[in-house]
Order: C-alpha cells, then sequence, then structure tokens
C-alpha cells in the first residue's frame, strides 16, 4: 500500500502538539511541587484552587498527549475518538493561551511555567500556545493514516522529525529572549 506526501506531513503536524502535551506534562509530574509553587507564585489563581488546577493540567497534559500520540500512531480509536482528541488539545492549548495573555499583561516578570523553562511568559510563549492550538486544531480534519503502509527508515526519520520540531517550540521563547537581551544591551 502506497502513501502519499501529504499524509506523511499529516504525521509529523499531527505528533507535535501531542509530543508536545505528553512532554510538558511529564515534565510538570517530574517537578510537581516547583509547578504548583510556580502557579502559586503568579498569582493569577486563587490560592485554594492551584493545587486541584495543578493537578488537573498534569493529568490532561499527560492523558490527552499520550492518546494523541497513539490515535496518530494508528493505535486504536474511532474517528470520534480522533476529533475529540484533538478538540480537547486545540482547547487545552487555548486555554494555555489565554492564561499567558493575563501572566503577561498582569506579571510580565513570571516565570511561564511551560515544562522546566524558567523564561517569563511573554509574546513568544503565547505565540506557542496559539501554534500548537491551530495544528491541533488543522489535525481534526486528517484521517490517520495506517503506519504499516510507511517504511521503518521513513517512521524513523518522522520520528525524528517530530522530536525536532518539539524541542524547537519548546525552546523557542528561550531562545526569543536571550536574543532579545542581548539586542537590547
Amino acid at each position: 500500500m502506497q502513501h502519499d506526501a501529504m499524509g506523511t506531513l499529516g504525521v509529523v503536524v499531527g505528533f507535535i502538539p501531542f509530543g508536545l502535551l505528553f512532554w510538558v506534562g511529564l515534565t510538570h509530574a517530574r517537578r510537581f511541587g516547583e509547578f504548583r509553587s510556580l502557579l502559586h507564585a503568579q498569582g493569577v489563581l486563587a490560592g485554594g484552587h492551584v493545587r486541584p488546577i495543578a493537578i488537573g493540567v498534569v493529568l490532561a497534559e499527560i492523558v490527552v498527549g499520550l492518546a494523541g500520540l497513539l490515535l496518530v500512531a494508528g493505535i486504536g480509536g474511532t474517528d470520534a475518538i480522533w476529533v475529540w482528541t484533538h478538540l480537547t488539545a486545540t482547547v487545552l492549548f487555548m486555554g494555555f493561551g489565554a492564561y499567558i495573555a493575563v501572566l503577561v499583561r498582569t506579571r510580565s516578570s513570571a516565570p511561564c511555567g511551560c515544562g522546566d523553562s524558567e523564561t517569563p511568559a511573554n509574546a513568544w510563549t503565547f505565540a506557542r500556545a496559539l501554534i500548537a492550538a491551530s495544528v491541533s486544531a488543522s489535525g481534526i480534519y486528517r484521517v490517520p493514516i495506517e503506519f504499516a503502509s510507511i517504511a521503518v527508515g521513513e517512521i524513523l526519520i518522522l520520528m525524528l522529525a517530530v522530536a525536532a520540531m518539539v524541542i524547537l517550540l519548546m525552546l523557542l521563547p528561550d531562545a526569543m529572549a536571550t536574543n532579545s537581551s542581548k539586542v537590547h544591551t
């Protein structure tokens, strides 16, 4: 069975938001105390709500990220689950974008809480959330292709491309903040 280039691109694009969610969720879970303290220090959430919201965010990141990775890989799922998983990821990223917008407006020097980055919330962390939301939303209309139709070498290249894109998206705000501070000094 042959596949087309757009189907292969769809797989790469499909993995990016879910890889990002899963990676950040694992990072938040591994450093949960720091994540919860950071949310509390940001001062956006009411004190009593920080812990349950932090738990909910970490669980949502991990569950939706893993579910999406499995679906895009062609492991299980129906068309309805495909759509709902992409919608859920889109809503999560839009929520993160809205939270970052509030943070930038009210406490611009506060770290964004994006994974293990110490970078303050800024236009780049906001842009990353919107990019991830739009990529996830675009996946709603994609039908997963069967990995059995892709050669092993191509699968490895796809996985490396996805890993590179997720890493680049995670590093973007730090890189832009470092670049910006060098330009202005």
